[in-house]
């Protein structure tokens, strides 16, 4: 009989309940820690997008200044800016070069002509709101608070706040 007990001592290899006791502890660890990587993931997500937004919004800003340099864009006498047909398929095209937009990315913004603040004849030209798409999520820039929140599930037609854009990313 005692040696019946010592060969069972000497088996070595674990029990049916510790096994399940370690798998219940992972199981719970694994619960625990899904909900805090998929918040990772979701604001890795929001800082793509702001910096494709970003690498649009400095695409077009050039593109605009430059166009309204050399006279593509032109400010009438009621204030509103114009832009050709032809401009407008020429400077979608040369933003969304610079850029490096994905495709399904899309875009429009409006702007607006300020003068100098010193009396002096300059007037300047600045993007005052801009949304731009991935084609799954919107984002929206305005020139006094920055980039909004992104707003999930929405596509570049939808998304706020509505603007006249002077420039979209269909007028190719």
């Amino acid at each position: 009989m005692f040696e019946k007990i010592r060969k069972m001592k000497n088996k070595k290899g674990f029990t049916l309940v510790e096994l399940i006791v370690v798998l219940v502890i992972l199981a719970i660890l694994a619960a625990m820690l899904v909900p805090a990587l998929t918040g990772y993931i979701d604001k890795a997500r929001e800082q793509s997008l702001i910096s494709e937004g970003a690498m649009v919004l400095t695409a077009a800003q050039a593109t605009v200044s430059e166009a309204y340099g050399t006279g593509d864009l032109k400010l009438a006498d009621n204030g509103t800016i114009t832009v050709t047909e032809t401009s407008k398929s020429a400077l979608a095209s040369q933003i969304n070069q610079l850029a490096e937009l994905k495709s399904g990315a899309s875009w429009k913004f409006d702007v607006a002509v300020t003068s100098a603040a010193n009396g002096t004849n300059y007037k300047s030209i600045k993007i005052q709101n801009l949304i731009y798409s991935d084609g799954k999520n919107s984002i929206a820039y305005n020139v006094t608070s920055n980039w909004g929140s992104t707003q999930k599930g929405v596509t570049l037609d939808n998304a706020t706040p509505t603007i006249t854009p002077i420039l979209n990313s269909t007028d190719k």
